[in-house]
């Protein structure tokens, strides 16, 4: 039924002319496009089951035609990652980047953020409509409209490659290869992918601080010495220290600069650290998370990260964290930062998402050997990053080995951490070996530090 409605609703593209654009942010955005993008504004359900009801506005864009070594090459829709995240910051990567700059890739605003439709008020309406079920069917109708019936590649980074899952299961004939790249499916999520992270933390900040030993002591003199001058929201001082290095630190390519940082706030030749330094970073680069009031349990990365990914801290505090907690106290002397104060936070927000059922929205591996079966061309590429925090390592092992008999699945353990993922997209090149091209680090650090 869906299909019947989906070609009822072959939903009228308006190709933005930018006197026409509903806003100066937008018109900006779009002055600085590449001479060969293609954008527009497609009128979409809010709910595809009734398309006859409300309609959203979804933000396209991209180049259709790829160029020099991708002159023949398929085009790919990217997934960024988030949830409830724009596009624009990863198409400034990729589009800057040696590997991307000539790649024929379509960015999607996805519902409910950027230049699309933004966010329902109702937590409900957000829980059913703005998943990665409405982000697929969007993009099926942009695929429609741009390529008609020519098959295209999909590629999600972070939470996007739960959405390239989600449209292996609804949508695999429309898709020519898969890459997933910094997410993993589990049978039981809410068991396994929270433990494996804060696992795998504190394994990567204890690294940290034997690479850089000095840390230890400068993070050491700097909580003596800050000791409540701090002025936070929700955090304490010391609280507020700890969050911003494990969030600098858990990002692997970030850490020579945290090492310049705290050389810079405590340095061994000084008896008092740089205070005014100190408070200046992190006034311009943490100014809203260490200001929190709350957390807002009502948003739409809460929402989605608890009906699809399995996010479950309540789950996560009575079986898992007395045993992190043991194991951290006993490193007092190696970890002189507390790297679990969110994880102690949360571990009430789930408990009160009332009304909102836990993982209503789960995608199986078994979707992903459906998915194969009814394309038999299908090839998915699974990415992971050897010092990837966010989706360790070890969060893989069930889907290798569930699909281990499946040739056209390929596992691919790369060097750096969750944001590395811009050199992935050679996999996209059909003759890789004649691409000398090549990227940086620099093009997929978050920049915190």
């Amino acid at each position: 039924m869906m299909s019947v409605l989906f070609y009822l609703m072959l939903l009228i593209v308006q190709f933005i002319d930018a006197s026409e654009t509903k806003g100066s942010d937008l018109k900006r955005f779009i002055a600085k496009l590449p001479p060969d993008y293609t954008y527009g504004l497609l009128k979409v359900p809010e709910n595809w089951n009734k398309p006859d009801g409300k309609l959203i506005d979804i933000f396209f864009y991209g180049r259709i035609k790829g160029k020099g070594i991708y002159s023949q090459e398929t085009p790919t829709v990217f997934f960024n990652g988030g949830p409830s995240k724009d596009s624009h910051s990863l198409y400034e990567n990729i589009e800057n980047s040696q590997v991307g700059h000539d790649l024929p890739i379509i960015f999607i605003d996805q519902r409910g953020t950027g230049f699309s439709s933004s966010y329902p008020s109702s937590p409900k309406k957000v829980f059913d409509f703005y998943g990665s079920e409405g982000i697929v069917r969007d993009a099926e109708a942009v695929r429609n409209k741009l390529l008609g019936d020519e098959n295209w590649n999909v590629f999600g980074q972070s939470y996007g490659g739960l959405i390239v899952y989600r449209y292996l299961k609804l949508f695999p004939n429309s898709i020519r290869k898969a890459i997933a790249d910094g997410f993993a499916l589990h049978s039981h999520p809410e068991e396994n992918l929270l433990n494996f992270k804060a696992q795998y933390k504190i394994d990567l900040i204890l690294n940290f601080f034997k690479k850089y030993p000095l840390n230890v002591a400068r993070v050491k003199k700097i909580k003596n010495q800050i000791n409540g001058k701090l002025s936070t929201g929700i955090y304490s001082s010391d609280e507020c220290i700890d969050l911003i290095l494990t969030i600098g630190i858990q990002d692997v390519s970030s850490w020579i600069l945290v090492d310049d940082f705290l050389s810079k706030v405590a340095p061994e030749s000084e008896h008092s650290i740089n205070f005014a330094y100190f408070q200046n970073f992190i006034n311009t680069n943490f100014k809203k998370i260490i200001e929190r009031k709350t957390f807002l349990l009502s948003s739409a990365s809460t929402i989605i990260h608890y009906s699809e990914i399995g996010d479950n801290y309540t789950i996560f505090a009575e079986k898992y964290l007395p045993s992190l907690l043991s194991r951290i106290a006993e490193l007092k002397e190696e970890l002189p930062i507390f790297v679990l104060s969110d994880e102690l936070r949360l571990r009430e927000d789930t408990s009160k998402l009332k009304g909102l059922v836990f993982l209503k929205n789960q995608i199986f591996i078994n979707d992903i050997s459906n998915a194969l079966m009814k394309n038999p061309s299908l090839e998915l590429y699974v990415f992971s990053g050897i010092s990837d925090v966010y989706i360790p390592p070890q969060s893989y092992e069930e889907m290798k080995n569930k699909l281990s008999s499946e040739n056209r699945v390929k596992f691919v353990n790369r060097e750096g951490d969750h944001f590395n993922y811009v050199d992935d997209l050679l996999v996209l090149k059909n003759n890789q070996k004649d691409s000398k091209k090549k990227t940086t680090l620099d093009y997929c650090r978050r920049f915190y530090f």
